[in-house]
């Protein structure tokens, strides 16, 4: 029984990856805004970490939280997937990230990553995905990514005045 529930336990909680959205922290890192009050890096911009592997048991819980980072504000062109979290990818997370690419792309919005592991991309290159993102998605981490795509955006209000 102990085993069972053990078993059970392990595949609910695979089924419920922690999904994030970031903003910068007092000490310079990027952390979850919701737990600690923080404010969203740009207007334009929301960073995602999601912590799983992308497989078919993680995979609709990936697009919604993709979805639900595009409208986390109101003018999103740009989520960033903080993706150090994922350290594998199946069929199943390759068409969904497919999908979602497809998706953003016809909204005018875009998808990059930072942080991405070695076997993820060669998942990606193998199934020909990494090809459509690769611009977007070989940033190391989110400062890095950054300084890179902020420059596309629209400056904030505050730095305009």
């Amino acid at each position: 029984t102990g085993l069972m529930l053990s078993l059970g336990l392990l595949v609910y909680r695979g089924m419920r990856p922690r999904a994030a959205l970031l903003g910068l922290h007092a000490d310079g890192t990027y952390r979850d805004r919701e737990r600690f009050g923080l404010a969203h890096p740009h207007p334009e911009l929301v960073i995602l970490r999601f912590d799983s592997p992308l497989s078919f048991v993680t995979a609709a819980t990936f697009e919604d939280a993709m979805l639900g980072a595009a409208r986390a504000q109101d003018s999103v062109r740009i989520v960033l997937v903080s993706a150090a979290g994922i350290n594998d990818i199946d069929a199943t997370g390759l068409h969904t990230l497919a999908g979602l690419i497809e998706r953003f792309n016809a909204q005018s919005q875009k998808i990059a990553f930072c942080g991405l592991k070695k076997q993820v991309i060669d998942a990606m290159e193998r199934d020909g995905v990494w090809a459509r993102i690769q611009a977007q998605a070989s940033y190391r981490t989110e400062h890095h990514a950054l300084d890179a795509l902020l420059p596309e955006l629209t400056p904030r209000q505050a730095e305009a005045e």
